[in-house]
């Protein structure tokens, strides 16, 4: 069913503390998917000084343009809201930020709603109950298979494997498999889609992929003393297809298709030597076989009576 509220969608750029205050001049683009220009989006601008602010905003022209000018002693804040479309924000990667002494011109996609739907969705943090072997992992279920949970069908199988010297040298590997020729795990290298540097709340595909699925996916928590730690996939967006059944020619007549957003992270026991891993992770899963539907509404979770910490609210 379609989402019944429209979320407003927001953009937020923030920009650091470089030099003296001086005039910006910013231009913004808002389009949509296809690169249509959005009319009549709300942009607000807020120029952010020791002592107050300067708002404006600016309604987007016929062809999706808002422009202003101010000056800031801090930093340069901007959103952008359009009735019908996902929130998206400013995406501050290693490296990248936006000065407040320099002109802008960006672009910024907006993702419209379309079919948000019901769904499985959790944020799941899990001990893994044994080293060395590989365990299925039910995700209508969140839970292990027997012996190990209540689990009825496998997913994918999850193995995992640890090294550890001491505090400062150790390495946890966690595996993902899948048995079946028409199932797997897909990386979705688009994630974000809000435009270069920006994020959408709706960050991954619309519908789960037809093909190029890989049977084996790995994940590793380590630390070293010539590297450090390694091992944050917060970036990473993968896209499932699970529980494949096929007629006698070998053909695929039914699956079930899902999506881990933020990656599997490997968080407390990969540096403890008596501790097993504790997997983090995110992911939403349809229960109509053959749907490829990945538009989740977070007012229709199929898991009912969450603790707040497992509650998904990003679609």
């Amino acid at each position: 069913m379609i989402q019944k509220k429209v979320r407003t969608a927001l953009v937020l750029i923030a920009a650091s503390v470089l030099n003296a205050c001086g005039e910006v001049s910013s231009k913004i683009t808002v389009v949509d998917e296809e690169g249509n220009p959005i009319e009549g989006a709300a942009v607000f601008f807020s120029y952010v000084n020791f002592k107050n602010e300067e708002n404006l905003t600016v309604k987007t022209s016929e062809k999706g343009i808002a422009e202003s000018n101010g000056s800031a002693e801090l930093r340069v804040n901007l959103q952008v809201s359009k009735e019908g479309y996902y929130d998206t924000r400013y995406h501050k990667s290693e490296g990248t930020s936006l000065s407040k002494d320099e002109n802008h011109d960006l672009a910024v996609i907006l993702r419209e709603v379309k079919n948000p739907i019901a769904m499985f969705a959790k944020k799941v943090e899990i001990e893994m109950p044994v080293l060395g072997k590989k365990i299925g992992f039910d995700l209508k279920v969140c839970d292990f298979l027997k012996p190990y949970g209540r689990g009825l069908t496998s997913d994918f199988a999850l193995f995992a494997e640890k090294k550890f010297v001491n505090s400062k040298n150790y390495s946890t590997r966690l595996s993902v498999y899948f048995e079946g020729e028409y199932e797997g795990m897909y990386l979705d290298q688009k994630a974000q889609r809000g435009g270069v540097h920006f994020e959408s709340d709706f960050k991954t595909a619309r519908l789960g992929k037809l093909d190029d699925y890989k049977q084996e996916a790995s994940f590793v928590a380590s630390k070293s003393e010539g590297n450090g730690y390694q091992g944050s996939t917060n970036e990473a967006i993968y896209l499932i297809r699970s529980r494949a059944i096929v007629n006698e020619d070998g053909e695929l007549i039914s699956c079930h298709y899902s999506k881990i957003r933020d990656g599997i992270n490997i968080s407390r026991g990969a540096g403890l030597e008596q501790s097993m891993p504790i997997l983090r992770f995110t992911y939403y899963f349809n229960p109509t076989p053959n749907d490829r539907n990945l538009e989740f509404d977070p007012a229709k979770n199929l898991f009912k009576n969450l603790p707040h910490s497992e509650q998904v609210r990003e679609p």
